[in-house]
């Protein structure tokens, strides 16, 4: 049951702090949706947020997966 907030709560973290970091000019990623006239948004917005959850996921599966908690069943 711990792994399993401990899993989550990574999530979050990991993905809130990367959405954070590559929505910056200076990340590595700097991919930004710069308006034009058919936008809905008049300043650029991060386009970089799906890379982020994929990421925060892969770091999730991963503890669990490290923790040892994760059984197969062989059946």
């Amino acid at each position: 049951m711990i792994v399993a907030i401990i899993s989550i709560c990574s999530v979050f973290v990991v993905s809130c702090l990367l959405t954070r970091y590559l929505s910056q000019p200076h990340a590595i990623l700097n991919i930004m949706d710069l308006p034009n006239e058919r936008s809905l948004h008049s300043q650029p917005v991060p386009r970089t947020r799906g890379a982020s959850v994929i990421i925060a996921m892969i770091t999730g599966l991963s503890v669990v997966l490290l923790s040892g908690q994760f059984v197969f069943n062989k059946g």
